[in-house]
C-alpha cells in the first residue's frame, strides 16, 4: 500500500484509470484504494455539512447490509460515501474499499476491477468471478462501489451475488438511481441547507443581513471555505450577504454547484457571479488543471453523464418538464406532457423512471398530492435541450394550450364549496401560468393569453394580484387585432377597466370601458350577447369617478341579463354591487334589501367571497348610517371569511373600515393595530389608493389622540399624492375624513392649519408612512367595565339564544327589523363579542334556571 493521504490515493486512482486499460491494472501489484486503519487517519478536510447524512448511514449500515446513497449528479455522494468509510473501518475487520466505476464501460469486467483492487491473485484456471466470491466468503469487510448509474442492471446483478455468497460482507454503492434488489436500503441526498432569500424581510438593506447567522447553513459554510481556499481575504460582508444567499439558493445547495461557482472569486465579485447565474452551465466550469473525474469537470459535463443514461422517452418527457417554473402535479404533468411520442398514460411511468434516477425531485410527505420539480439547474440544462430540438414550438404552444383549459376549468370553481382549493392551487401553479402568458404575449398567442386573464380575474383580485393583472391585460390588448375572438377582446377590455379603477386609474378604467361597449355595439347581434360584460366595465368606472347615478343606472340592466341567463350566483353578484351604489346615493332602504338578499344567497350557495364582500358592504351601509357597532359586527364577521380563501387585499379593506368603526367607538389600541396591519398589507401589495387611504386612517387616528397638527400634515400628504379624488370619493371613506378633518381645522389656526399641510404636501410616500408609524400616540385609559345590557338588549339576547331570526324577533316585540340590528349590534359591542353564537352562549349562561317543577 501506498503510505500517502487517502486524497492524494483516490485522486491518483483516478487519474490511472483513466490512462490505463484493465489489461494494464491486472498487472499491477499495489491497489489504488487502501484499507482505512487508525493508524492511517482519513483526512477530509474539505468535507463540510452531512453530519445528520453521515449519522443516518453509518445507522443504517450497522443493520442493512446494502446501502445505496442516491442524488443528482454532484450533490456529493461519493464524499459521504468515503467519510462514511473512515468511521465504518473501526468495524469493519478486513478493511473498507472502494472501487470507481466511472472509468468502466464494459459491464463484464466489474468482478475483475473489484478482483484488482482488492489485490487479488486468482488461479490461471478459475473464473475472476468464482476467485472473487471465495476470497470474499469469510471476509468481514465494506466495499463502496461507486458511480453505479451507468451500469445499473449489472451492479445490481453483481451485487446481488455477492451478497448471497458473503455473509459479512457490507457493500455501500452511490448512484443517480437505486439497484432495486431485495435488502437494499436507499438513502437519498439532497442540496446542503441554504438560508432563504427574503429582501422584503430584510427590508432590502444590506445591512439587516447578519453574515455570521449565515454561517450554520452548510451552502454558505461550503461555499465560503472553497471561496477563502481561492482567494484567503474572502469574508461574508453584510454586502455581499444577499448574493450568497441567492447564490446558494439558486444553485439548490448542490456541493459541486457550490465549488464550481466558488471558484470564480478570484475574477468576479459575489454580486456578479449571482448575476451570471442564469447562464450557469456555461459559468460553472473547473479549471484545466482540475484533478476531479471527467464528468466532475464542469455542472454541464455532470448532468450530460445522467442525461446520455436516459432512453429517448425519458429525455423528451425531461425537456417537456423543464417548462414548469414551479414545479408540478402528476395531473398537470400528464394534462402537458401527455402528447406525440409521449401518450399521457406513459407519463407516470416515465415520471417514475425519472425520479429514481435523481433527474427529478418528488415531494410526498404533504398534502394530498404528490408535487415533483426538477432543480433548477437540471431545468435550464432540460430547455436547453428543448430548445435544440424540433418540437420545442409545439411543446410551448401545447403548455399554453393545457393551461389554457386547466384555469377555465378552475374558474366556476371559485365560487363554489370548495373555493380555498382552488385559490390555493391557483397560487402553486401561479409562476407556472406566467410562463404560459409570457409564451402567449411574445409568440402572438393573443386569445389564449386573454382567455386566461379572464377566468384568472377573481384570483388576482383578492390575493393582491391585480397590479399584475392589469399588467398582462395591457401587454396582451396592445397586440390584439382582428384575428382575436370579440369574445376575448370585450373580456379583456373589461377586466382591465375594473383593475385599472381598483388601482385608482380612473382616465383607463373608463377608457377601457369605453372601448368595450364600443366593440358591443358595433358588432351587431354578437355584441348584444357580451353587453352584460362591457356593462361591468362601464359601471365599474362609472362607480370610480364618482358618478353613482350612471352606475345606478347601468346597474340593472346587468342584473336583468344575468337573470335571463339563469346565471344566480351573477345576479346575487350585482345585487352586491348595487347595494354598494345605493350606499352611496343614499338610498339606505333599498341598499339593506339589496345586500341582505346578496347575503342570503351566498349563505346559502355557501359562496364563501359573496359572503364576505356582502359583510363588508353592510358594514360600509352602516358607518355612512352611523350605526358603529353594527359596522363593527358586519366588518369583523367577514375577516374569517376573507381570510379562509387568502383574500389578502379585501381582508386589508375591511380591516381599514373595521378601524374606522372601533375608533368611533373610542377604541383607538384596536383601531391603531388594524390600521397598522391594512397599510402595511397595501404597502406589499404596491397598492397606491390603498396607502394613501391608510395614510388617511393614521391621520384620524391622530386627529382622535388630539395630535390635530399631525393629523393635518397626514392629510395633506395623503391627498398631494392620489392621483384621482377616489381616496376620498367612496362615502364611508368621505364621510370619515369630514369628519375628522372638521375636527382638526376647529383645534388649530388658520396659519397652523395651513403651514401643517404645506409640511404634509412636501412629504413623499415612503415619509408620510415612516411619519405615520412613528406618531406618538398616547397609551390608551384602563378599559371600564363593559355597560351592562338594557333590559330591551337583554330580552332580544334571550329571543337570539332561542334560534329566532332578526325577522322573527322584530315581529314578536313589533319593532322594525333594521331597530333589532341596532340592538344586536349593541349587543355584540357592549359583550366585546363577535358572532350570534356568542350571543347564545352569553344568554345561556346569564338566564336563571327555570324553577323545578313542584
Amino acid at each position: 500500500m501506498l503510505a500517502h493521504t487517502w486524497g492524494y490515493l483516490l485522486r491518483l486512482a483516478k487519474r490511472k484509470y483513466r490512462r490505463l486499460s484493465l489489461p494494464a491494472l491486472s498487472d499491477m501489484q499495489h491497489n489504488f484504494t487502501r484499507t482505512i486503519s487508525n493508524n492511517l487517519p482519513l483526512r477530509l478536510s474539505n468535507f463540510i455539512g452531512r453530519e445528520h447524512d453521515l449519522a443516518e448511514v453509518h445507522r443504517l449500515l450497522a443493520t442493512q447490509r446494502l446501502v445505496t446513497l442516491t442524488g443528482v449528479g454532484g450533490c456529493g455522494k461519493t464524499r459521504l460515501a468515503i467519510q462514511v468509510a473512515e468511521i465504518a473501518s473501526a468495524t469493519s475487520g478486513d478493511g473498507v474499499w472502494l472501487v470507481d466505476l466511472t472509468p468502466l464501460r464494459d459491464p463484464n469486467l466489474i468482478p475483475q476491477l473489484v478482483a484488482q483492487t482488492l489485490s487479488l491473485r486468482q488461479p490461471s484456471n478459475q473464473p475472476v468471478f468464482e476467485a472473487l466470491l471465495t476470497f470474499v466468503h469469510a471476509k468481514q469487510l465494506l466495499l463502496i462501489l461507486d458511480n453505479c448509474e451507468h451500469m445499473i442492471a449489472a451492479c445490481a446483478h453483481f451485487v446481488q451475488q455477492m451478497l448471497a455468497q458473503a455473509p459479512a460482507l457490507r457493500i455501500l454503492a452511490t448512484s443517480r438511481e437505486p439497484l432495486a434488489i431485495g435488502g437494499e436500503a436507499v438513502y437519498p441526498l439532497e442540496g446542503l441547507a441554504w438560508p432563504s432569500l427574503n429582501l422584503e424581510a430584510a427590508g432590502n438593506r444590506p445591512h439587516d443581513f447578519d453574515p455570521q447567522g449565515l454561517m450554520q447553513f452548510d451552502a454558505v459554510r461550503l461555499f465560503t471555505a472553497r471561496a477563502q481556499a481561492i482567494s484567503p481575504k474572502f469574508t461574508i460582508t453584510a454586502e455581499n450577504a444577499p448574493a450568497i444567499m441567492d447564490i446558494c439558493q439558486r444553485l439548490d445547495g448542490i456541493p459541486l454547484a457550490l465549488e464550481l461557482a466558488s471558484a470564480r472569486v478570484n475574477v468576479l465579485t459575489v454580486q456578479q457571479i449571482a448575476a451570471r447565474l442564469d447562464d450557469r452551465l456555461a459559468l460553472l466550469t473547473a479549471s484545466q488543471r482540475s484533478t476531479s473525474a471527467p464528468h466532475h469537470h464542469s455542472l454541464r459535463a455532470a448532468i450530460d453523464w445522467s442525461y446520455d443514461l436516459l432512453s429517448p422517452p425519458e429525455r423528451t418527457l425531461l425537456q417537456r418538464l423543464s417548462l414548469f417554473n414551479a414545479g408540478f402535479t402528476l395531473s398537470t404533468g400528464e394534462a402537458v406532457c401527455g402528447w406525440g411520442a409521449i401518450q399521457r398514460d406513459q407519463v407516470l411511468g416515465l415520471l417514475a423512471s425519472l425520479v429514481s434516477k435523481s433527474m427529478v425531485a418528488a415531494e410526498t410527505l404533504q398534502g394530498s398530492e404528490a408535487r415533483y420539480r426538477l432543480l433548477e439547474t437540471m431545468r435550464q440544462y432540460a430547455q436547453e435541450k428543448l430548445s435544440a430540438s424540433t418540437e420545442w414550438m409545439a411543446a410551448y404552444n401545447h403548455y399554453l394550450a393545457s393551461y389554457v383549459r386547466l384555469t377555465e376549468e378552475v374558474a366556476p370553481k371559485l365560487r363554489e364549496q370548495y373555493q380555498q382549493l382552488w385559490f390555493n392551487w391557483l397560487e402553486t401553479e401561479n409562476d407556472n401560468i406566467r410562463t404560459a402568458l409570457s409564451w402567449a404575449v411574445e409568440h402572438g398567442r393573443i386569445e389564449e393569453g386573454l382567455r386566461i386573464g379572464a377566468a384568472l380575474f377573481v384570483f388576482w383580485q383578492m390575493r393582491g394580484y391585480a397590479r399584475e393583472g392589469r399588467s398582462w391585460f395591457e401587454r396582451l390588448l396592445r397586440r390584439a387585432d382582428d384575428h382575436v375572438s370579440l369574445a376575448a377582446r370585450v373580456n379583456g377590455l373589461t377586466w382591465l377597466s375594473v383593475l385599472a379603477a381598483m388601482a385608482g386609474d380612473l382616465a383607463a378604467s373608463t377608457a377601457r370601458g369605453a372601448e368595450a361597449m364600443a366593440l358591443c355595439k358595433g358588432a351587431g347581434e354578437e355584441g348584444k350577447h357580451l353587453l352584460q360584460v362591457a356593462l361591468i366595465g362601464a359601471a365599474t368606472a362609472a362607480r370610480s369617478a364618482g358618478d353613482y347615478a350612471t352606475t345606478y343606472t347601468l346597474g340593472r340592466p346587468i342584473i336583468e341579463l344575468f337573470r335571463e341567463l339563469g346565471d344566480n350566483t351573477s345576479v346575487a353578484t350585482g345585487r352586491l354591487v348595487m347595494g354598494q351604489i345605493a350606499t352611496a346615493l343614499g338610498k339606505y332602504d333599498e341598499a339593506h334589501a339589496l345586500l341582505d338578499a346578496s347575503l342570503a344567497f351566498g349563505r346559502e350557495a355557501t359562496d364563501t367571497i359573496l359572503i364576505a364582500m356582502a359583510l363588508h358592504a353592510l358594514g360600509d351601509l352602516a358607518r355612512c348610517e352611523e350605526y358603529f357597532a353594527n359596522a363593527c359586527a358586519y366588518y369583523a364577521e367577514s375577516l374569517p371569511f376573507f381570510g379562509a380563501v387568502g383574500a389578502t387585499h379585501e381582508l386589508a379593506v375591511a380591516q381599514h373600515g373595521l378601524a374606522y368603526a372601533l375608533l368611533r367607538q373610542g377604541n383607538t389600541t384596536r383601531a391603531q393595530a388594524l390600521f397598522r396591519e391594512s397599510l402595511t398589507v397595501m404597502r406589499t401589495q404596491e397598492d397606491r389608493e390603498g396607502v394613501l387611504k391608510g395614510v388617511m386612517g393614521f391621520a384620524a387616528l391622530a386627529a382622535a389622540a388630539g395630535l390635530a397638527s399631525d393629523s393635518a400634515c397626514l392629510y395633506a400628504a395623503a391627498r398631494a399624492h392620489e392621483v384621482s379624488k377616489s381616496v376620498t370619493c367612496w362615502p364611508p371613506e368621505k364621510l370619515a375624513y369630514a369628519y375628522y378633518l372638521g375636527q382638526v381645522q376647529a383645534q388649530l389656526s388658520d396659519a397652523d392649519f395651513a403651514a401643517a399641510q404645506e409640511k404634509g404636501r412636501a412629504l413623499s410616500i415612503e415619509e408620510a408612512i415612516d411619519y405615520a408609524l412613528r406618531l406618538p400616540l398616547a397609551a390608551p385609559a384602563p378599559k371600564s367595565a363593559p355597560p351592562l345590557l338594557t333590559a330591551r338588549e337583554r330580552e332580544i339576547a334571550s329571543l337570539i339564544a332561542q334560534g329566532k331570526t332578526n325577522g322573527a324577533i322584530a315581529d314578536e316585540l313589533v319593532l322594525s327589523k333594521r331597530t333589532v340590528e341596532k340592538h344586536v349590534a349593541n349587543i355584540l359591542a357592549k359583550l366585546d363579542l363577535t358572532s350570534r353564537a356568542q350571543i347564545i352562549r352569553w344568554a345561556l349562561d346569564h338566564t336563571p334556571a327555570a324553577p323545578s317543577p313542584q
